[in-house]
């Protein structure tokens, strides 16, 4: 990188812990006006950045059917992530501790993420039901028709995939946010 002191710009990087206090002993980074444009112009001809990140994962056991799922959105994966989140009270205190429950995130994470097969399409979850003998078909719930189209390992499978396409990529990070106990515990 070449230019100037006075064409860089100074950053200071600032480690904030969970008390709040800063760690101001990490190093200061330095930019220069090329690479702050050369950013920007990366930005600005990439063409898929207001377009939905889309793929797909294949049924193992019934080969014609196909999942096709898109990104979630940060706002939107944090709502899902919330909503599956279980918090209960430290017996004799005031702590309160919250875990997310892996098979409910897997659940709502294939039911946001898929367009097709489209699981908030009751037409759909009524065929399932009544292909899968559900007594009351018309009455069916997203999660009944997600556990009559998938084992447990093939909705893990799907919900890796779906957490990769989301930009989560470390195995060990996707393993312990799906990792959840099955519905019975």
């Amino acid at each position: 990188m070449s230019g100037s002191s006075a064409e860089r710009t100074k950053i200071k990087v600032e480690e904030v812990s969970p008390t709040g206090d800063v760690n101001e002993e990490l190093p200061e980074i330095l930019f220069d006006e090329q690479s702050k444009k050369t950013a920007l112009k990366a930005i600005l001809a990439f063409e898929g950045l207001d377009k939905p990140v889309m793929d797909e994962w294949k049924h193992p056991r019934i080969p014609d059917l196909t999942f096709h799922f898109m990104a979630l959105k940060s706002a939107k994966f944090d709502e899902v992530q919330e909503n599956c989140t279980d918090k209960s009270r430290v017996k004799n205190t005031a702590q309160i501790t919250s875990e997310v429950n892996g098979n409910k995130l897997n659940h709502a994470l294939i039911e946001e993420a898929c367009v097709d097969p489209n699981f908030k399409d009751a037409e759909f979850r009524r065929t399932v039901a009544a292909r899968s003998g559900h007594q009351a078909p018309e009455a069916v719930r997203v999660n009944e028709v997600i556990d009559a189209l998938l084992l447990p390992g093939e909705m893990y499978q799907l919900g890796a995939a779906i957490m990769n396409n989301i930009g989560f990529t470390d195995d060990e990070v996707v393993v312990q946010a799906l990792k959840g106990s099955s519905s019975g515990e």
